[in-house]
């Protein structure tokens, strides 16, 4: 693409132009904060300057030398204020989970040298406070929102209202910032092994965006209602971000990720970033209801749920079929909708694989899903369903317009591009083997129709082959089951193994509703305890059936044994990644005594 090349805060200069009374907005005690583009300009200005009063500003060029300043926190209008601003003092981001652990959080802060880490409350405060005697470089921790001090308003307290004056500085080192400067480091949360620092420059994330804006075309409108829930330390949001700033979008950040749909009631968004969890839990959700109806209703649920197993995105549908869905809409589809705000204009989804008739479900009710596929060392985004280059259900769509991918001979798809990440910060090895000559191995496997669209295998380190020598994707079989209503989490085992079996997670409520109603005959406690139903005969048998007795895989892939398990996976207990991924290795170690016990036969 022959588009030059710009840096992140540039975008400033066109959002200050908006004059939005509220360009960022914050639910907090359930009341909207809104913060118009004039303070959230006049707020970054003021923090670049206190960052530069204390030493952290930088005209080096080399990342090693450049002063690093972490943020950890929940998504708020802060934490993109703070970015913008560390931006501007040519300083570079190292954004954390939240629920990173002490060790991780101590490994990276160390590995990057961090002087300063900005926090979103007093429980993150403390968590970094306890640590700080551990990390040398860092001098300074600052808290967005709560009682403990410092806080962001102490940093800023003595700039004076007419900064303007004394900005000169600031604006000498904006001047100085070349496109190719890394901007931030991005470490991944992995499945395996220790964070691995991603170094991206404006360049990468700028034009990974420009990208996406020749595929996807986002109007330039400051109407636009953008949604942000996910992690803004993962590149995925972030890189959205970067988009809803430079076409000067609205952007809401919910008080917690338990009340978004509740949020997009009010909002109303026309974007916003997903992935697949947030969108199996809805369908989940209204299949649960869907069970607790009888009669007439029901038939008329099931038949409108059928009609969206035959839809496709951007693909001319026969009148017949327009009369179903349009009756479909009235019965059930409206109301899944109304669910999402009821305006999408599109719904970009990455992160994970998610079943087919999941998306068409969506797709049924209106609801724009765009999936797509990249990786943080990428910036992140590779490929995309679209209408202007080509979609289909299932697969990740066409690479964007601006880069190059090749196959390699053993599957695993490379790919080379303005967005390709400048390496793995102080890991010079590692870089030169995920990058020859240009090209990111990205580690996973695909195949490519021929209409060039993608699809994800598996990831090449998840391949698994039985002891049998037979080969077999977990994460698409746990895709497929992952449609399923009664399964809430589910982890596919069987590397080395006899056959293929799985931990599974019940959907608690779902569960309770087939018992309510009498589909399953259970006989145990009243309480209907997760601990208790998954003991129980009737239910082991009902998920057992369900599970073993699917044939939609080969016979090598279908799972022969079932263990149901009470308590439900997450990044603090272990299991999960903080973006949600499996830590399979976690899950096989820690649950190793039932593992053994299924193939002790």
């Amino acid at each position: 693409m022959n588009i030059p090349p710009r840096r992140l805060f540039d975008c400033l200069s066109d959002v200050v132009k908006q004059d939005h009374a509220n360009f960022l907005n914050y639910k907090k005690d359930g009341i909207w904060v809104q913060y118009s583009a004039k303070q959230v300009v006049d707020l970054i200005n003021k923090i670049s300057l206190a960052l530069w009063q204390l030493g952290l500003s930088s005209r080096e060029t080399n990342e090693y030398e450049i002063s690093k300043i972490a943020i950890m926190a929940n998504n708020m209008p802060e934490w993109l204020i703070v970015d913008l601003a560390i931006q501007q003092i040519g300083a570079i981001s190292i954004p954390l989970f939240v629920n990173s652990s002490n060790k991780e959080l101590e490994l990276i802060l160390n590995e990057a040298k961090v002087a300063l880490i900005f926090v979103g409350n007093d429980d993150q405060f403390q968590k970094v406070n306890n640590i700080k005697s551990n990390v040398p470089s860092l001098k300074y921790i600052f808290s967005f929102d709560g009682k403990q001090q410092p806080t962001l308003s102490a940093l800023i307290q003595n700039i004076p209202d007419d900064y303007k004056k004394h900005i000169t500085e600031i604006e000498k080192i904006k001047e100085s910032i070349d496109p190719d400067r890394v901007v931030t480091i991005l470490y991944t949360s992995g499945t395996t092994g220790a964070p691995k620092g991603v170094m991206l420059t404006h360049k990468n994330i700028y034009m990974n965006m420009m990208m996406n804006q020749a595929l996807l075309d986002f109007p330039i409108d400051p109407s636009y209602r953008a949604l942000s829930f996910l992690p803004l330390n993962h590149i995925f949001e972030r890189g959205a971000t970067y988009i809803y700033l430079f076409h000067r979008y609205k952007i809401y950040y919910p008080d917690s990720i338990h009340n978004i749909t509740t949020c997009m009631a009010e909002i109303k968004p026309h974007i916003f970033a997903v992935v697949p969890r947030l969108l199996e839990k809805i369908y989940q959700a209204v299949l649960t209801k869907g069970e607790d109806l009888s009669g007439v209703k029901r038939l008329l649920f099931k038949w409108s749920l059928k009609q969206s197993k035959s839809f496709e995105y951007f693909t001319p549908q026969s009148f017949l079929y327009k009369i179903k869905l349009r009756l479909a809409w009235y019965i059930l589809y409206s109301k899944v909708n109304h669910i999402l705000g009821g305006e999408n204009k599109s719904v970009w989804m990455a992160g994970a694989q998610c079943s087919g008739d999941i998306i068409r479900f969506f797709g049924a009710a209106n609801i724009d899903i765009r999936e797509g596929y990249g990786l943080t060392e990428n910036s992140p985004v590779i490929s995309c369903n679209s209408k202007k280059y080509g979609s289909k259900i299932g697969t990740v769509g066409h690479v964007l317009p601006g880069q190059e991918i090749k196959v390699a001979d053993d599957g695993e798809l490379w790919v080379k591009g303005p967005s390709v990440m400048k390496g793995y910060y102080n890991h010079i090895k590692l870089t030169s083997e995920f990058i020859q000559d240009g090209w990111l191995k990205t580690g996973d496997m695909v195949s490519i129709d021929h209409n060039n669209l993608i699809t994800i295998v598996g990831r090449k380190k998840e391949i698994y082959k039985t002891s049998g020598g037979k080969f077999f994707s977990p994460a698409t079989i746990e895709t497929h089951f992952n449609e399923f209503a009664v399964i809430n989490q589910i982890c596919v085992i069987g590397e080395n193994r006899k056959f293929v079996s799985a931990l599974v997670i019940p959907e608690f409520e779902y569960l309770k509703t087939l018992i309510t109603t009498g589909k399953i005959i259970y006989t145990g406690d009243s309480s209907m305890e997760p601990k208790n139903l998954i003991k129980d005969p009737a239910v082991i048998a009902y998920l057992t059936n369900l599970i073993v007795g699917d044939t939609h895989f080969n016979k090598i892939e279908q799972i022969k044994k079932v263990i149901l398990l009470a308590d439900v996976w997450g990044p603090d207990s272990g299991e999960l990644t903080p973006k949600l991924s499996l830590k399979r290795k976690f899950i096989d170690q820690k649950y190793k005594a039932i593992i053994d016990s299924i193939y002790d036969v």
